[in-house]
């Protein structure tokens, strides 16, 4: 995700432990403009939830690192029809996650990019 892998990524996950599936973007702590991008993003998170399809947990960085996330339980992974599901759900999620944070993601680090002297 922009401006670069090592400041912003989005992640899908399966973790049997504690039997969730899930898809988050997330910023690095020590990431400067952190707070801001998420702040613009938050501003327009019910656009964002609509494009998704799924409502999303919003935490921003006084919570924590600002992460942008949502799960679901994993149930029997075992069953190859609930596995092939859930791939499914991941990867559409992940694919809509990618196409709505992307390009606002883009025009705010362009916005940022102008500013500079």
């Amino acid at each position: 995700m922009p401006p670069s892998g090592r400041e912003c990524w989005v992640s899908a996950y399966i973790a049997r432990g504690t039997d969730q599936i899930g898809v988050y973007l997330a910023f690095a702590n020590k990431y400067e403009l952190a707070a801001d991008a998420y702040e613009q993003l938050y501003c327009d998170r019910e656009d964002i939830e609509k494009e998704i399809g799924v409502q999303l947990d919003w935490v921003s960085r006084n919570e924590g690192t600002p992460t942008i996330w949502v799960v679901r339980p994993l149930g029997d992974w075992r069953n190859p029809q609930v596995r092939s599901q859930h791939l499914a759900w991941l990867t559409g999620v992940t694919n809509r996650f990618v196409n709505a944070f992307r390009p606002r993601l883009n025009a705010y680090f362009r916005k940022v990019e102008q500013k500079l002297p």
